[in-house]
C-alpha cells in the first residue's frame, strides 16, 4: 500500500467552494484516502499574490478544513507557489514566506507544499544570478532553510517540492543537482513522461530516481480537465497504472476536475488501485465507482453516456465499444440515436445528485444535441434508400414528393453541422460529427447526379408540391 494516497486540488481554474472541500474531507476518510494537498492555481494568495497573507475570514475556513480531515482521519496539506515572483536571496521574502507557512503548520497542518512548477527555467533577479549558479541551487537553499525551520516547530512535519522540472525522462542537470542537494526527508513531485501522461510504468522511474536520490511521489494529472482540456469530461476508468508502480514512487497525489462531484468516479477506482495495485480491476472499480455516485438504477444509462466521452490523456474516444457501430448501416445507428436521447432524458430527470446534475448538465445537453444529429443523419440515408427504391418504379408523383422531402431533411442536417463548431464540449468526440458530414457530402453529391438525370420533372413537381 502507498504511503501517500492522497488528492491535490492543483487545477487551474475555478477552485472548489469550502462546502466541496468539507464534503470531500469526509468522502476521503470513508474511502482509506490520506492526505488531501490544497494547491489551486487560481487562488492568488497561493500563487501570484503569495506574499499577502490569508484574510482572517479565509483563516477560519481553513481552520475548518483542518478539523475536518482530523475528525475524518486525513492530514490536510497546505502548498504555496512563490516562484512566479520569489527572490531567491532576499532574507524578507523568506521570511515571509516561512511565516505563512508556519501560521498553518501552529493551526494543525501535517503537510507543507512548497511549488515551483510552471514558471521560467532561468533566474529572472539580478540579485539570484550573482547569488546562485544556477535555479536548482537556488530552489535547494530555500526548500532546506524552509524545512529546517518548520521541523523545529513540529517535528512531524512533512514537506513535499514540486520541481520546475516535474516531467520527462529524468535526464536534466536541473534534477541531478535538485538530488544531491535537497534534503532527504523531502518529498520530490513527479507526474510520469508528460505533464499528463498516458501511460507511467514503473521503468519510467529508474532515470527519476537515480537523478533525484529517493523515489518521487506522483502528482497524477487525471482525471484533471483545466487548460486545453476544459471541453472534456473525465469520468472514464482509471487505467495505464502498473502495479510495479507501488516500489518505484512514495505515494501518490490524484489531481481531479474542477467538477468535484462528477470526479468522485474515478476517485473510487483509484482508491481501489492504490490500495493493491496487483488485484485492481479497472472496470470494475468504475463501475462500482458509477453506481457510488449516480446510483444503481442509473448505472447503465451512466456508463453508456461516459463511453462516449472516453477523450482525455489517458483514452482515446476509440476506446468506446460503441464507436464501432457508427460505421455501420443507418438501421444500427437509428436505435443507437434513439438509445441517446432515452439517455439523455433518464439522466435529465433521474440523477438525484442535484450537484452531479448541474456539473456535467454542459455535456449532457450537447449529448442530446448529437443524438438529433445522428437522428438527422439517419433520415437523411432512410429518404435517400427510399428515393432510389422509387426510382425502379413509375410513381413519378411519391418519386417526386420523397426528393423533396429528402432534400429537406438535408438542409436540416446542415443547419445542425454547422452548430458543432459552436459546441462547448467533446463529448462523443468526432464520431456522431464524422457521421453526420460524411452522410451530408455523400447524399449531396448523388443527389447532383440524380438532378441532372431527372432535373426536368423533379422541378415541376416540386411546384406543385410547394403549393400544398
Amino acid at each position: 500500500m502507498f504511503k501517500y494516497r492522497g488528492i491535490i486540488e492543483g487545477f487551474y481554474g475555478q477552485p472548489w467552494s469550502h462546502q466541496e472541500r468539507l464534503k470531500l474531507l469526509n468522502w476521503m476518510g470513508r474511502m482509506g484516502y490520506t492526505h488531501y494537498l490544497y494547491a489551486p492555481k487560481a487562488d492568488t494568495y497561493h500563487r501570484s499574490d503569495w506574499r499577502s497573507p490569508y484574510p482572517t475570514q479565509e483563516m477560519e475556513r481553513f481552520i475548518e478544513l483542518i478539523e475536518s480531515a482530523a475528525r475524518a482521519g486525513v492530514v490536510f496539506g497546505m502548498a504555496i507557489s512563490p516562484g512566479l515572483s520569489m527572490v531567491y536571496s532576499s532574507k524578507e521574502d523568506r521570511e515571509i514566506l516561512y511565516e505563512k507557512l508556519v501560521s498553518f503548520v501552529h493551526r494543525g497542518v501535517g503537510l507543507i507544499g512548497v511549488f515551483f512548477d510552471d514558471i521560467p527555467l532561468e533566474m529572472h533577479h539580478q540579485e539570484d544570478c550573482q547569488a546562485y549558479s544556477s535555479l536548482a541551487q537556488a530552489q535547494v537553499d530555500l526548500v532546506n532553510d524552509m524545512y529546517a525551520r518548520l521541523s523545529k516547530e513540529k517535528n512531524s512535519i512533512e514537506i513535499i517540492f514540486c520541481p520546475t522540472v516535474y516531467c520527462g525522462q529524468g535526464t536534466e542537470d536541473y534534477l541531478q543537482e535538485l538530488g544531491s542537494g535537497l534534503d532527504k526527508e523531502v518529498g520530490i513531485f513527479w507526474t510520469g513522461p508528460e505533464v499528463c501522461s498516458f501511460k507511467i510504468e514503473g521503468s519510467d522511474l529508474d532515470q527519476v530516481i537515480s537523478a533525484v536520490e529517493r523515489k518521487p511521489i506522483l502528482w497524477d494529472n487525471y482525471p484533471v480537465n483545466d487548460a486545453m482540456m476544459t471541453p472534456e469530461l473525465h469520468i472514464g476508468p482509471y487505467i495505464n497504472r502498473s502495479a510495479d508502480l507501488r516500489d518505484k514512487i512514495g505515494g501518490v497525489f490524484v489531481n481531479p476536475m474542477n467538477q468535484l462531484t462528477a470526479s468522485l468516479i474515478t476517485l473510487h477506482a483509484i482508491r481501489d488501485y492504490l490500495e493493491d495495485p496487483d488485484t485492481y480491476d479497472s472496470m470494475y472499480s468504475w463501475r462500482e465507482g458509477i453506481t457510488e455516485v449516480v446510483g444503481e438504477d442509473l448505472t447503465e444509462e451512466f456508463c453508456h453516456f461516459a463511453y462516449y466521452n472516453l477523450l482525455s490523456p489517458i483514452h482515446s474516444i476509440e476506446m468506446n465499444p460503441y464507436a464501432r457501430i457508427w460505421k455501420k448501416g443507418f438501421k444500427v445507428l437509428e436505435v443507437e440515436a434513439k438509445e441517446m436521447q432515452r439517455i439523455t432524458d433518464a439522466l435529465t430527470r433521474g440523477l438525484k445528485d442535484k450537484e452531479l446534475g448541474r456539473e456535467i448538465w454542459p455535456w449532457l445537453e450537447e449529448f442530446e444535441f448529437m443524438s438529433r444529429l445522428a437522428a438527422q443523419a439517419v433520415e437523411v440515408e432512410k429518404g435517400l434508400k427510399e428515393l432510389f427504391h422509387l426510382s425502379q418504379t413509375n410513381m413519378t408523383f411519391a418519386l417526386c414528393k420523397t426528393f423533396y422531402k429528402l432534400q429537406q431533411n438535408l438542409n436540416r442536417l446542415r443547419r445542425l453541422l454547422q452548430k458543432v463548431p459552436q459546441l462547448q464540449t467533446a463529448v462523443t468526440g468526432d464520431l456522431v460529427y464524422d457521421y453526420g458530414l460524411q452522410t451530408n457530402r455523400s447524399v449531396e453529391g448523388l443527389l447532383k447526379i440524380y438532378i441532372d438525370q431527372h432535373g426536368i420533372v423533379l422541378k415541376l413537381i416540386r411546384r406543385i408540391l410547394t403549393r400544398f
